[in-house]
């Protein structure tokens, strides 16, 4: 089934429209720019190591936090879909959100889409990299998913996914959260 769209496509959707995003302040173009076929923000600058990584604006000028806390070769590794995939820690996301100036609702889209993979591949699926199964295989080839793919559509947001209406939330709440208004999603 090919209507499930990768956490990864969304994030190279976000980084191609990085030139024509009007949010993107003086600062940030004048570090990341295109330069001939080079695009202005590639794959390996959310890694932590790589010589242009991408930083956060930091109020007195240049030199804010990294968007990514991993190597720029462990980074890259976010778009293999292969058997060597890494999942990008959710501080990445948030961070690679606020650089790339997103609103509060897409960053926690790319937050829940990073779980949600994660959570259903690694914990559901028990997959595992490097043992000869690629993750995509293990995401799109489930029967039981269809439902729960569909809530991540990049282009709509469902009144109410399956993936919440089961009987206990799949992810743990910590006790602070326990008045949180988006638990009884999680409880239907």
């Amino acid at each position: 089934m090919a209507d499930y769209v990768k956490l990864g496509d969304d994030l190279d959707r976000i980084i191609a429209d990085y030139d024509d995003n009007s949010l993107i302040t003086a600062v940030q173009r004048e570090t990341w720019f295109k330069e001939g076929k080079r695009k202005a923000v590639t794959h390996g600058m959310l890694g932590q190591d790589h010589p242009k990584a991408l930083r956060l604006d930091n109020p007195g000028g240049h030199g804010g936090e990294t968007v990514g806390s991993l190597r720029s070769n462990t980074a890259r590794r976010f778009w293999d879909y292969g058997e060597g995939h890494v999942f990008p820690p959710r501080e990445d996301l948030l961070r690679f959100g606020l650089f790339m100036h997103l609103d509060l609702y897409r960053v926690l889209a790319l937050i829940l889409k990073g779980d949600w993979e994660y959570h259903f591949s690694y914990g559901m699926r028990s997959w595992r990299p490097n043992r000869g199964v690629q993750i995509l295989d293990v995401i799109l080839d489930a029967e039981d998913t269809r439902s729960e793919r569909r809530c991540f559509d990049s282009n709509r947001i469902p009144e109410r996914c399956s993936v919440f209406s089961r009987s206990s939330c799949p992810w743990p709440v910590p006790k602070g959260m326990r008045n949180d208004p988006l638990i009884p999603l999680c409880r239907r």
